[in-house]
């Protein structure tokens, strides 16, 4: 699929591929919930893999069961896997 070029602006990982570590990009943390039904996984996966081929430093934190928002489908709360990958991405900052 081509995205036309008006919409680019929309996807990043269009220019992941002419990255230049060296020029400063910052290591990114992609946080993604298994549930979500609004973003694909797989979007968060081939980010990964794109940045990582680029050669910037970049994490991928799973939380089971949870949404888009990181909560668990039709609930409120912030279940405990939230808070705990919330806490990883202070760590990783």
């Amino acid at each position: 699929m081509t995205i036309p070029e008006i919409h680019h602006h929309l996807f990043p990982q269009i220019y992941f591929n002419r990255l230049n570590p060296t020029q400063g990009f910052p290591k990114t943390m992609l946080v993604h919930g298994s549930t979500d039904e609004l973003v694909p996984f797989e979007e968060s996966v081939t980010t990964l893999n794109q940045l990582r081929n680029a050669g910037v430093d970049v994490q991928l934190v799973t939380v089971p069961g949870v949404d888009h928002w990181l909560q668990f489908p039709g609930k409120r709360e912030s279940p405990v896997e939230t808070e705990q990958a919330h806490e990883k991405v202070v760590k990783f900052y």
